[in-house]
């Protein structure tokens, strides 16, 4: 047999392939043990490969496994029925005993006020506990952003009329990567820039109108690295601001 190692490198080209890494994990208690750490590596809850009962299932009886998530995604594009929302409340509940979880994704399109509070409320609350320094969000609309926690990295694509842009009691994340695509929401933009003096990258996509923009750039211009642009006719600030910081 070749080194664990070697086979572990291997198993590592089949993560998108969960049919593949099944069969393979069949043939030998080796192999079934090797494969797990990418079968279970990028999870989808709803609408994933692996049926959301038998992930609770999975991590409820070998809460080893759970070492092995390293992302975690939420299609909420569909209304739950009452098994599974249970189901997902219960894998919810354990993503703070998942040490390795770097991101957690969210799927629209959808009002967050439109899923059940029960939901809200425990991803909420597991957002600002978990290990993961990224938050991905898409189609979310109404988003609280005092939720975010920890986050170190945050994705938001087509995200609009995001609430509780401001709370005392919340944490502050001091943002290192910042995406925004096609979100032109104000009080998003106000809110960060108020955590990026420590932002090393910055993108925008299909932004029509950003007023804050020059006020954001200013507040990351010590630390930026990185800066893609995609947003129509704001050139006028991008020139200004290119004159002073090191940008790649």
């Amino acid at each position: 047999m070749l080194p664990f190692e070697l086979l572990d490198h291997i198993f590592r080209f089949l993560r998108n392939d969960n049919s593949a890494l099944r069969a393979c994990s069949n043939t030998h208690p080796i192999f079934d043990i090797l494969t797990k750490r990418h079968i279970y590596a990028d999870i989808v809850v709803n609408n994933g490969e692996i049926p959301v009962s038998e992930l609770r299932k999975q991590f409820s009886e070998n809460p080893h496994v759970m070492n092995f998530v390293c992302s975690m995604t939420f299609d909420v594009s569909e209304v739950l029925s009452t098994a599974i929302l249970q189901e997902t409340l219960a894998i919810l509940s354990m993503l703070p005993q998942m040490v390795k979880l770097a991101s957690i994704e969210i799927y629209g399109p959808i009002r967050w006020y439109h899923l059940y509070e029960s939901f809200r409320s425990l991803l909420e609350f597991t957002l600002c506990r978990s290990s993961a320094s990224e938050v991905c969000l898409h189609g979310i609309h109404g988003f609280p952003l005092s939720a975010l926690g920890k986050c170190k990295r945050l994705v938001l694509n087509h995200c609009t009329e995001f609430t509780e842009v401001v709370s005392s009691t919340s944490p502050h994340p001091h943002l290192k990567s910042l995406v925004i695509d096609s979100c032109d929401d104000q009080d998003l933009l106000s809110w960060a820039g108020h955590r990026v003096a420590n932002l090393t990258s910055l993108v925008f996509r299909r932004i029509r109108k950003f007023t804050a923009f020059p006020e954001l750039l200013s507040a990351c211009s010590k630390s930026l690295a990185s800066l893609h642009l995609n947003i129509g006719n704001l050139c006028e600030y991008l020139f200004a601001y290119l004159s002073s910081p090191n940008i790649e």
